[in-house]
């Protein structure tokens, strides 16, 4: 393995020669053709190089997938999955079957324990060099913001193995928060940075990032969301809760700061019950919150204030209530995404987004952090399909496709090739 790689773009010259998109297309084409496959470039005895993705929070996985699936046909690329906890796992799990296809790559999972964040760092910083020192990657895949995340790309840059960021150049613009300082530290570290639209471009470049470094390649949970949307169409989740489609709000809530301070969910509840008093409100409670979610607030109280509480889902299930919502209420980027390129409004309880463009050019609403603003969404003017405004670009569902290029033109074929980097 090379240590310190330096990544190099597509259209990076060497020794005067110049390799176009087309070109690497079709020689990924070759590399793919097991009969057509150059002596040169693959000689026997040398194995795939392994790529490791690290999957953090259950929400990671929305990302990982599709590209992985886009990987599938690599022959030359080993992915390697590390999971954090098993609820990341049991995630991934749920999404990894891809139409017919089931993505079997190695993995681990690692048992960090119930930690602080400072704690969980540190002791997921000395895992991951522990992995690191066993056999060094061709290139580390990073997404999301977690404590973990942050660590694995702190022990990647000092073992000198280059990071692929995924949904790079995210910003709140909200230092308080321990995930925005997180973000931004991992873009730094950072060789290569695929990004979803020109508002990442610019941020990354503001702060100074190469653009040489920066893809703009699209939105990957798009791709999830094209791959799963009429098999949740099918499902009609509505029905078996008893709810008329296009007529309840939906709540998707995830951040700790919602669900794990009890004096806050109860202000969440109260100003929910409110909105139930005019239309059926679904709380769909994420796994990790579910027991003490229903400690703090028992069913009961929920059903007297007019609240339906659903959940742990899967994802489609939970796509399936996305798709027929009059709106969905909450505080997670994915979920802000995907009812952005479904033409239905989502309400953020947050002050600022760290996807812009869902609020510039999308459906997302900013209705800030008090709960008691709650009471002021108006469902009712939330958009149909039929009257939502033009498509993000890039978000056409095949995110995974362009990622999966530049990961192997710029870390899998140049080694491939005995580039010296």
């Amino acid at each position: 393995m090379v240590r310190g790689f330096a990544p190099k773009g597509p259209e990076r010259t060497r020794s005067g020669l110049r390799l176009s998109i087309e070109a690497l297309t079709i020689v990924t084409e070759i590399l793919r053709t097991p009969g057509l496959r150059l002596a040169a470039v693959e000689p026997p005895g040398v194995v795939a190089d392994s790529v490791l993705f690290v999957v953090d929070e259950p929400s990671d996985s929305i990302h990982v997938v599709p590209l992985l699936h886009a990987l599938r046909r690599q022959t030359h690329v080993n992915p390697v999955v590390i999971f954090t906890s098993a609820a990341a796992r049991e995630t991934f799990d749920d999404l990894a079957l891809m139409g017919s296809v089931r993505l079997r790559p190695e993995h681990r999972t690692l048992d960090l324990g119930a930690h602080d964040a400072t704690e969980r760092t540190s002791v997921a910083l000395r895992a991951f060099g522990a992995i690191l020192d066993e056999d060094l990657p061709a290139v580390v895949v990073l997404v999301g913001a977690g404590d973990a995340t942050l660590a694995a790309a702190l022990a990647t840059a000092k073992a000198g193995v280059p990071i692929l960021r995924l949904d790079g150049g995210m910003r709140a613009g909200d230092w308080s928060r321990p995930d925005e300082i997180n973000r931004t530290l991992i873009d730094r570290l950072a060789d290569t940075l695929l990004v979803s639209g020109p508002t990442e471009v610019r941020t990354l470049e503001h702060e100074g990032t190469s653009t040489s470094r920066v893809h703009e390649v699209g939105n990957l949970a798009v791709d999830l969301l094209d791959r799963w949307r009429r098999r949740a169409e099918e499902r009609a989740v509505w029905t078996r809760i008893g709810v008329r489609p296009d007529d309840y709000a939906l709540v998707v809530l995830e951040r700790r700061e919602n669900l794990a301070d009890a004096e806050r969910l109860r202000a969440i509840v109260e100003a929910l019950a409110t909105t139930a008093r005019s239309r059926p409100v679904v709380f769909a409670v994420p796994g990790w919150a579910n027991p003490q979610f229903r400690r703090d607030l028992r069913p009961e109280q929920l059903r007297a204030l007019g609240l339906v509480c659903v959940g742990p889902l899967s994802y489609v299930d939970l796509l399936s209530l996305k798709l027929r919502s009059a709106g969905v209420i909450t505080d997670s980027i994915t979920v802000q995404d995907e009812l952005t390129a479904l033409g239905r409004r989502s309400f953020t309880l947050a002050d600022t987004a760290e996807r812009v463009a869902t609020v510039t050019d999308g459906t997302n609403v900013l209705i800030g952090h008090d709960p008691a603003d709650l009471v002021l969404v108006d469902f009712d003017g939330a958009p149909t399909p039929e009257v939502a405004g033009a498509p993000i670009p890039l978000w056409d569902g095949c995110t995974g496709i362009r990622a999966a290029d530049v990961l192997v033109s710029n870390y899998i074929f140049e080694r491939a090739l005995g580039v010296e980097v």
